[in-house]
């Protein structure tokens, strides 16, 4: 593994989601979806931390097992590091099931075109401010908080301060040479 910074991957859907076993006990399963599988390689070369949303009772229950705090989870021969994110219930679905999935996922995959566009309304509009902005929310604070760990300064830009720019501590040991 590399001796880089830690890489923080940020998904809705993490490596992992957890399901009750027959003895009652919580067990991980392979998480969903193709960016699960995109991103997995990069846990076999670099220190990664994925940051997720707890998408079911049982994935909120092991954030809980874990203090909210990062974890490692064994998968296939792979071990994770995550961190499962709880929001409000009724944001996430809002996030999920109003934007998230039946809008967002068309965009992203070039489903929509002039003919077949999404109609807005403020059904969606109130999905958007009340889940999808919570939720994103909820996973930004853990990644701020993973950057604060690491001791890197955050500052918020952008309207409505919505983005995130992580600037690396100043370098103050000499140990650097100059270059002129």
């Amino acid at each position: 593994m590399s001796s880089e910074r830690q890489l923080v991957l940020v998904s809705n859907r993490g490596p992992a989601t957890f399901e009750r076993a027959e003895d009652g006990s919580l067990e991980a399963t392979r998480g969903g979806g193709g960016l699960v599988t995109a991103l997995t390689g990069l846990v076999h070369h670099r220190d990664a931390l994925w940051v997720a949303s707890a998408m079911s009772d049982e994935d909120a229950e092991a954030a809980s097992e874990h203090g909210g705090k990062s974890f490692e989870c064994d998968l296939d021969g792979t071990t994770y590091r995550i961190r499962l994110v709880e929001s409000d219930p009724d944001a996430y679905e809002q996030f999920y099931n109003v934007v998230a999935n039946p809008l967002l996922w068309f965009i992203q995959h070039y489903l929509w075109d002039l003919s077949n566009a999404p109609d807005i309304r403020r059904y969606e509009v109130d999905a958007y401010e009340q889940g999808y902005r919570a939720v994103n929310r909820d996973l930004a604070q853990a990644v701020q908080a993973r950057a604060l760990e690491l001791g890197l300064l955050v500052l918020t830009c952008g309207p409505a301060h919505q983005v995130i720019r992580w600037i690396p501590p100043l370098d103050v040991t000499g140990e650097h040479e100059r270059d002129d």
